[in-house]
């Protein structure tokens, strides 16, 4: 994960302002990091976070010091997710994310680590699903994924909902079940039921951020999950989108 740092003398501040909190200091940042004013990134473990100042190449090489200070829930999962999508605006991502983070925020942070790294892999191979073979490598990479966090769950969907493959569901490459994960369920819309209601996938593709969350009981694993979904492309012509959930904490 990318990281900032600033110095508390740097940061930037009106002219008479000397109330200094560490709610205000992370809030400042958080609007310096939205405009983009400079190239800026937290690291999160369980609510500490190292912030901090890298002179943008028009200010010169400046020594770097490195302070710590405890951000807000709300501020470390609005900084986390706003810069690994890529955009500046809070209006550009899923209403109210930030808040609706703060009572599962290690479980978010866990899974935006998992699977951020994996989005240019996952964008690649499901571009690449076109046979039952492709397929199986596709459901491969995601089995994969999930196993980096046991309990976990990854399920992809096309555009309009149509689900690829969901590894709560059993791999059925013969076609013998009901519903399972093969190319011919794929294709027959039988690997679960279509998931562009789903607020998370739906919020993926609606925003431009291409970023969304939610928690909420599951029918298909009988169990309450925190669920992150990512775009996987550009908004309003992308491949799909990939949903990674796990037990809500």
């Amino acid at each position: 994960m990318r990281t900032v740092v600033v110095s508390s003398s740097m940061v930037p501040k009106r002219n008479g302002d000397r109330v200094k909190t560490d709610r205000r200091d992370s809030l400042m940042l958080a609007r310096l990091l939205f405009q983009n004013l400079d190239a800026a990134v937290t690291a999160a473990t369980r609510g500490m976070t190292t912030v901090g100042y890298v002179p943008t190449t028009k200010r010169g090489d400046y020594p770097m010091n490195t302070t710590s200070r405890r951000l807000t829930r709300a501020v470390v999962i609005s900084v986390t997710l706003w810069l690994t999508s890529g955009v500046a605006r809070a209006q550009d991502c899923q209403p109210g994310f930030d808040v609706a983070a703060q009572p599962h925020l290690a479980v978010y942070l866990q899974l935006v680590d998992i699977l951020y790294p994996q989005l240019d892999n996952l964008t690649a191979g499901l571009s690449q699903v076109v046979d039952q073979n492709s397929y199986a490598t596709f459901l491969a990479q995601n089995r994969q994924i999930v196993a980096t966090l046991p309990g976990s769950r990854m399920l992809v969907t096309v555009p309009d909902g149509t689900v690829v493959l969901d590894t709560a569901r059993p791999d059925d490459p013969d076609n013998m079940l009901t519903v399972g994960n093969s190319y011919q369920h794929f294709q027959q819309k039988t690997v679960n039921e279509n998931h562009n209601s789903r607020v998370a996938v739906f919020a993926a593709q609606l925003y431009p951020c291409g970023i969304a969350l939610e928690s909420k009981f599951s029918t298909t694993t009988g169990r309450t999950e925190s669920y992150l979904a990512f775009r996987l492309g550009n908004h309003l012509d992308s491949a799909g989108t990939a949903r990674i959930s796990t037990v809500a904490q």
